[in-house]
């Protein structure tokens, strides 16, 4: 299948090979160029070191004030919301740097779709996101007791990454939010501290006011949790099914909510000329 582009008045076809490769190189190249937290020593502290920390100082705080709740609990929900980390800090400092690095007024010039642009931006997120779930799971595999002998693996691999596509639309909010100001920091560890609040985490639902559940139930993240948690129990397709679809959909609505801002701030700059003020 080919496309056609229309460059210097001539026609230029474009395969849809070519296309995916060109997504795929946009995604690498911002991921590398953008994400502050690339250079080993600070990604091994803040991705690795300071998760499992996390992870321990929960687990051991559970199983003093909660003794109803086994230990997999604890390590289940955290190492899922340590992906945070990548969906929503990652993702939001890529976007809020292209202003901060001087790239966003070339890169609004260009006529490359804007939805491909925005979407490339939380691609390689993803996976990373992915991999500190993974090292999460075998830390607490190896030192904490998890148990995946009944686990559906291919199910926890779909549901994982539904789970932080998900998140990674909130990532997108705020990532389109930073464009229009000075400090991201500051929304995205407020995000990071409202998923482990609220999403429940390190104690049911349940627990939480009432009035607070409504919270709960709108932000990503707290059905993925919900869902993965059955799935190492032993739960299988038809018990997570209503779950992982609900968390599909908050993760397209927050994606659309972050594309239309991102749209509003294009338009909105490019009209009053303000691309790059802060």
């Amino acid at each position: 299948m080919e496309y056609k582009n229309i460059f210097n008045n001539k026609e230029i076809k474009v395969s849809i090979i070519e296309r995916i490769a060109f997504f795929l190189r946009g995604a690498q190249y911002s991921y590398k160029a953008l994400f502050a937290w690339l250079v080993p020593q600070v990604y091994i502290l803040t991705k690795i070191v300071s998760p499992m920390f996390q992870i321990l100082f929960f687990t051991y705080l559970g199983r003093f004030y909660a003794r109803d709740l086994q230990s997999t609990y604890f390590v289940v929900g955290n190492a899922v919301q340590i992906s945070a980390l990548s969906s929503i800090y990652g993702i939001a400092m890529t976007i809020a740097s292209e202003r901060t690095e001087g790239t966003l007024i070339q890169l609004l010039g260009t006529p490359a779709s804007r939805i491909r642009i925005f979407i490339s931006r939380g691609l390689m997120h993803i996976l990373d996101g992915f991999f500190s779930i993974a090292i999460g799971f075998t830390f607490g595999f190896i030192f904490l007791g998890i148990n995946f002998e009944n686990t559906n693996f291919f199910l926890l691999i779909l549901t994982l990454f539904i789970t932080i596509f998900s998140t990674s639309g909130l990532g997108m909010v705020i990532g389109s939010m930073g464009l229009a100001m000075r400090e991201i920091n500051l929304l995205s560890n407020l995000a990071y501290s409202l998923l482990l609040v609220f999403c429940g985490i390190n104690y049911p639902l349940s627990r939480l006011p009432l009035i607070l559940r409504g919270i709960s139930y709108s932000l990503p993240l707290t059905r993925g949790v919900q869902a993965i948690r059955i799935i190492i129990g032993g739960g299988v397709f038809s018990d997570i099914s209503s779950l992982i679809l609900e968390e599909l959909c908050i993760g397209f609505l927050y994606l659309t909510i972050g594309f239309i801002f991102f749209r509003f701030l294009e338009i909105y700059s490019k009209k009053n000329g303000t691309l790059e003020m802060y």
